[in-house]
């Protein structure tokens, strides 16, 4: 119905982050905390994958969206959370589990999508909202990490005047999908700002 109204449809399993939804309660023993399954765990990758070429059957995608983004302990929101015996999931261990996903879809000649607020200090964005700059503890250096073949979906959600974070992800060399939620005034100065961009994003 999608495709008939002109849409691509590109299907999301939130990978790596927010396990409370996939791998938590099915395969506590492949966590790493509360909501993150560990990266260097084989298994992972298994069920990770089986789920991505159902998927791709289903919607047969030209993009395919893994999530990662909010890491658990490193965004603000969780960071109380965190107690000594809890294990944090480090920039590497992010950026290589990125890598891994991001070969098989490529063998499978799909295009990966990650979310692009773990890459963002809130040091390098001072009048943007702060609440989509997740890159504390080391992760704005894991975007020097990733392959240049993953397309970073930059999201803003609030109404913001500052959309200043796509064309940085477009200067480090990454395609970029702008993306909104609900609020009119945000989209439509989203759009505007996309759209007067030297190089058009992708959407």
């Amino acid at each position: 119905f999608s495709k008939k109204l002109g849409l691509d449809v590109i299907p999301e399993i939130q990978l790596l982050t927010h396990q409370t939804d996939l791998l938590k309660t099915s395969h506590p023993s492949l966590m790493l905390n509360a909501h993150t399954y560990d990266p260097d765990k084989d298994e992972v990758y298994a069920i990770a994958f089986d789920l991505i070429d159902e998927l791709s059957e289903v919607f047969s995608p030209e993009y395919f969206h893994i999530g990662h983004d909010e890491v658990w302990g490193v965004h603000w929101a969780t960071k109380p959370a965190v107690k000594d015996k809890d294990k944090i999931l480090t920039p590497d261990a992010y950026a290589r589990h990125i890598n891994r996903v991001q070969e098989y879809l490529k063998r499978k000649n799909l295009k990966t999508i990650i979310w692009g607020d773990m890459f963002l200090h809130p040091s390098m964005f001072r009048g943007m909202a702060w609440k989509q700059l997740h890159g504390t503890d080391g992760f704005d250096d894991a975007l020097g990490l990733i392959s240049r073949d993953v397309v970073i979906a930059d999201y803003h959600y609030y109404d913001t005047n500052d959309f200043s974070t796509m064309k940085f992800f477009q200067k480090k060399g990454f395609k970029v999908f702008g993306s909104t939620f609900d609020k009119k005034n945000n989209i439509l100065s989203f759009a505007r700002y996309a759209l007067g961009l030297e190089e058009p994003p992708l959407g």
